[in-house]
């Protein structure tokens, strides 16, 4: 409204005349088509740049949402995965949307998301509050619950690898939808750092121990809530850089 309003006051020869716009304004929303202005406002360099901050603060709270919700008491890994709903975003840019969950027989996804070059990256959610890391001996080693989390992802993907080539042609004959079911990756999402029993351990400790973990693992990865939602908030962040602002 702010635009329009400045579009308005505009000198004459500058912009289009005050008492067309106007007009032309009156006349969208009176045949109920403020969708059409809605567009039109859009395809211009100020409206990009106010729809692009629109959606850019919808995400950012939608974040603070679910940083909420995973350090909330109780929360189970079904509420985290109705709270993220389609925002399929959070995992980062490289997808391009969501697959069926029931893509094979016998397993079901909490999100399969389809990458860029028609690939698969399954996603397995725990709880926000799960065990990360164990103490043994002198040094920190990965929860049971980790351990079992990571086990069931890599049952998913060798479903995958064995059901691939003819679930692709299934899918595509009957659905019109084009996966590449090889070679497909996971990622664990478990545990957060602010809600997780981690037996006195240091921040950094569970970070190290966690990264010492996923070294070792070939095509499956395991994050923490924490991690997973702050590297989705600094997606949303610009930094200026002085030499080219």
């Amino acid at each position: 409204a702010a635009s329009v309003v400045a579009l308005a006051r505009s000198p004459r020869g500058e912009r289009a005349d005050r008492a067309d716009l106007s007009a032309e304004v009156g006349r969208l929303f009176a045949q109920g088509n403020a969708r059409g202005f809605a567009s039109g406002f859009a395809s211009t360099p100020v409206g990009q740049v106010a729809a692009e901050t629109a959606i850019i603060e919808n995400r950012r709270k939608k974040i603070r949402e679910l940083q909420d919700l995973a350090i909330a008491e109780g929360t189970t890994e079904l509420q985290m995965q109705a709270a993220i709903g389609s925002d399929y975003w959070i995992f980062g840019g490289q997808y391009t949307g969501l697959a069926p969950r029931s893509l094979v027989k016998l397993d079901q996804h909490d999100f399969a998301l389809i990458c860029a070059d028609g690939s698969l990256h399954i996603i397995e959610l725990k709880r926000p509050d799960s065990k990360l890391v164990d103490q043994h001996r002198s040094h920190y080693i990965t929860s049971g619950k980790v351990h079992m989390a990571v086990g069931q992802c890599l049952n998913y993907l060798r479903s995958l690898d064995e059901q691939g080539a003819t679930m692709q042609t299934n899918w595509h004959n009957e659905q019109n939808l084009d996966i590449d079911f090889r070679r497909a990756q996971g990622t664990v999402v478990i545990g957060h750092l602010d809600n997780s029993d981690v037996g006195g351990a240091a921040r950094f400790q569970v970070q190290q121990t966690i990264r010492s973990y996923n070294a070792h693992l070939s095509r499956i990865q395991v994050t923490t809530y924490s991690e997973l939602l702050d590297s989705a908030d600094r997606a949303l962040r610009f930094e200026i850089n002085p030499e080219n602002p």
